[in-house]
């Protein structure tokens, strides 16, 4: 089985793979958007690529997608083994293939979490994220 947790603002988010080969891996993470407003979060945390998706949003817009990356972000990491061992502003998380975002339906999280997971099994490659391909 691989098991992957990830908590935020009060919530905890747990996602499993039931007889999962040995070679899957699996990540998931929730991030609450209040979270990513301090001075130094995009330089700290998102890779150029990132922070030029993000350039054009209004102040209003962006602590939910700076929430939605960094959940991809986490979400990789934990799915690759790296963590934060990996400076997050070194991994571009826009495009990277078995990393996908999950809304509330499939979650059950209150609609103003982020929440991603990652999965890497029997044929797929989990890549490093750095380039933003697999």
């Amino acid at each position: 089985m691989a098991l992957s947790l990830s908590r935020a603002g009060g919530w905890t988010l747990l996602a499993a793979v039931v007889d999962a080969a040995p070679e899957t891996r699996l990540g998931i993470d929730i991030e609450d958007p209040s979270r990513t407003g301090f001075d130094g979060f995009d330089a700290l945390a998102l890779a150029p690529a990132e922070r030029l998706a993000l350039r054009d949003l209004t102040a209003d817009l962006l602590p939910a997608a700076r929430a939605r990356l960094w959940a991809r972000k986490e979400a990789w990491l934990k799915m690759t083994g790296e963590g934060l061992r990996t400076a997050p502003s070194s991994v571009d998380v826009l495009e990277c293939a078995g990393l996908r975002d999950l809304g509330p339906a499939e979650t059950g999280l209150p609609a103003h979490l982020a929440a991603a997971v990652a999965l890497s099994g029997p044929g797929q490659d989990a890549g490093s994220g750095g380039s933003g391909s697999s």
